[in-house]
Order: C-alpha cells, then sequence, then structure tokens
C-alpha cells in the first residue's frame, strides 16, 4: 500500500482532493498532518475518518521531528503540500505563521523526504525512484501585471504580499533540490478556488453567512476587483493529473478563464439566497450590498495561459460558473 502524506489535508482543497484520492486510488494510504488553524478543518477530520485507509496527525510541518516521525511510520512515498494561512488580512497582521507554513515546513519536508527516499545525496534508494513532492502554489506569486496580461509558467515571478513571497520562495527552494539532489518536483498555480465546504474567512461563504445573520455586505472601493473563479471539482481534478503525470521540475497555471468582478459574484450570491433561502423581511439580499471607502491594497486582473495543462494534462475547467455558484451557495444554506 502506498503512503502519500497531505501537508494541510484537512483544508478546503486537502478534504476535497482526499476524499478524490480515496474513491480513486484504493492501494493508496492516505495520511494528513495539519495544524488545524481554521475553522471547519476539524469537520473535514471528521468526515475523513470515515473513508478507509485514513490516518490523521495532529502537528505543525515545520517541526522536523514529527515529520521524520510520519516518514518513517508510514514510509512515505508520496507528497501533496496544500499549506495555507488563511484570509489575506488576517495574514498581513501575523506574518510568522505565514512564513512557517509556507516556507520553513516546506524546508521540514523536502529534507525528510530526501533523507527517507535517497541513499545517498542525489542517489534514490531502490524502489523510491518514482516519489515525489507536489507543491500547491498560487496565482499570486506572479504579482502585479497590466490589465489584460496573459501569463505563462515562464513569467518572472513578482510576488506582492508576504503570503505569496514566501510561496514563490518556496517554490525556488523547491526547483533547487531538484538540481541539486534530484528530487521528483512539481508545482501548480492555482488561481481563486471555490465550492462548498470552504471557510467561513473566504469571500463567498463569509458574505452568505453575512447575510443570512441580516448584516451589511461590505465590498472594498466599488467592488471592481477582478478574480479567476476555478470551481473544486476541477481544482482536484487538474492536481490529480499534475501529480502523477507531471515531469520533474514542471509548474502548471490552472485556472477557469473566467473573470468576474466582486461585486457581480455577490449579485448572483444574492440571487441564488432569494430563491433557495427569502428572508422574512420580504427584501432583496442584494439590498444588504454597501461599499467601504478604505483603499485596498492593490489587486488587478490578470489572465493565466493554460496552454501547459492542456497540452500535457489534457485538462481543462468543466464547471460552469452559474452552476458551480449555485451549488456551492445551496450547501451553506443546508
Amino acid at each position: 500500500m502506498k503512503s502519500i502524506l497531505f501537508i494541510g489535508g484537512a483544508g478546503f482543497i486537502g478534504f476535497h482532493l482526499t476524499r478524490y484520492f480515496s474513491e480513486k486510488y484504493p492501494d493508496y494510504r492516505l495520511v494528513h498532518l495539519d495544524k488545524l488553524l481554521f475553522p471547519g478543518c476539524l469537520d473535514n477530520v471528521h468526515a475523513c475518518r470515515k473513508m478507509p485507509r485514513y490516518f490523521f496527525e495532529h502537528g505543525d510541518a515545520s517541526v522536523s521531528q514529527r515529520v521524520v516521525k510520519l516518514f518513517q511510520e508510514f514510509d512515505i512515498r508520496g507528497v501533496i503540500m496544500l499549506v495555507a494561512t488563511g484570509a489575506f488580512d488576517a495574514s498581513v497582521k501575523n506574518l510568522r505563521p505565514v512564513v512557517d507554513s509556507n516556507f520553513l515546513s516546506v524546508f521540514t519536508v523536502l529534507e525528510a523526504a530526501r533523507n527517507h527516499w535517497q541513499s545517498t545525496p542525489g542517489v534514490y534508494k531502490l524502489g523510491y525512484d518514482d516519489c515525489r513532492v507536489h507543491f500547491v502554489s498560487t496565482a499570486d506569486v506572479y504579482g502585479e501585471a497590466p490589465v489584460g496580461s496573459c501569463l505563462s509558467e515562464e513569467v518572472a515571478l513578482s510576488p506582492g504580499t508576504p503570503d505569496a513571497a514566501c510561496k514563490a520562495s518556496a517554490e525556488m527552494l523547491l526547483q533547487s533540490y531538484m538540481k541539486t539532489y534530484g528530487m521528483n518536483i512539481s508545482v501548480s498555480r492555482p488561481t481563486v478556488v471555490y465550492g462548498p465546504g470552504q471557510t467561513g474567512d473566504r469571500f463567498i461563504p463569509m458574505m452568505i453567512d453575512r447575510a443570512l445573520s441580516g448584516k451589511s455586505l461590505v465590498l472594498k472601493g466599488k467592488g471592481q476587483i477582478k478574480r479567476d473563479w476555478l470551481y473544486i471539482d476541477d481544482a482536484v481534478r487538474a492536481l490529480d493529473l499534475i501529480y502523477h503525470n507531471a515531469r520533474p521540475g514542471a509548474v502548471y497555471n490552472m485556472a477557469s478563464q473566467k473573470i468576474y468582478a466582486d461585486l457581480d459574484i455577490l449579485r448572483a450570491v444574492c440571487a441564488v439566497m432569494d430563491i433557495k433561502k427569502p428572508r422574512l423581511n420580504g427584501q432583496k439580499y442584494e439590498q444588504l450590498i454597501r461599499f467601504s471607502a478604505d483603499n485596498p491594497l492593490p489587486e488587478y486582473q490578470v489572465s493565466l495561459d493554460l496552454t501547459r495543462i492542456q497540452k500535457d494534462m489534457d485538462w481543462r475547467a468543466s464547471e460552469l460558473f452559474e452552476t458551480g455558484l449555485v451549488k456551492t451557495v445551496a450547501s451553506y444554506l443546508k
């Protein structure tokens, strides 16, 4: 039985990917190492425990002894790193968890993997040559670019936030381990991923929760910040393909190429809620929308070039945003 270690596996993407792997790969043992920092993570663990061949370890991936113990105990043959630090505003206020999760944990896991899989630096043990570390990064590593830009994986990284900078640094560290030790690594750079089961610090579930409580739905500026929204099922399919089929060192963009302004997203959420759970006072949820005078940090609209993932993996996002949004909103109203 092949053991796969998920770092941050109890989070939103990690939970959905674990469920997908559990159904598709019956010969895999799925091991989670997670600090359980965010609301909803513990619920994901309880759900995963119903799956066969699942093990959960509560702990910090930047702590070497704990990671090494898991590699030895389960003879880990693959790693998928889904590190995250919560919403942007929270991460700006406290940078230490950002650095620990997005950089130090990557170093710790790489060292554990190298020592467990290789007999000497650069030489894999017999039967370990197909072991891989996959790192789920973010499209934010590209930083600011002119509106309308279409960015390929070859564009120089220019992160504009501490979170993105740590992920970009982790990507460089991963590439250095490939060049120095011959490690088999791969990287994905997804845009905004949404869907059922996301924690309440993210845009859609946060707005739904506020709407249900009758609170104002506040948007920065005029709500014209634009993002590419990728449905969770499409993201999971892409990660599966990349993890199993990417050539060593490859980096892949992941996006739907469906770009919407925050105000358009919020209006669509309100429209679904009007149908699924009308307000008792008869008013529309859209009447709760307000605009903040706060000047947000620069955000920008970019489009990701998907030529590589389409060619190498024959992957494209298949979920329509309209249907994905209805399924997402409905899941929070149950």
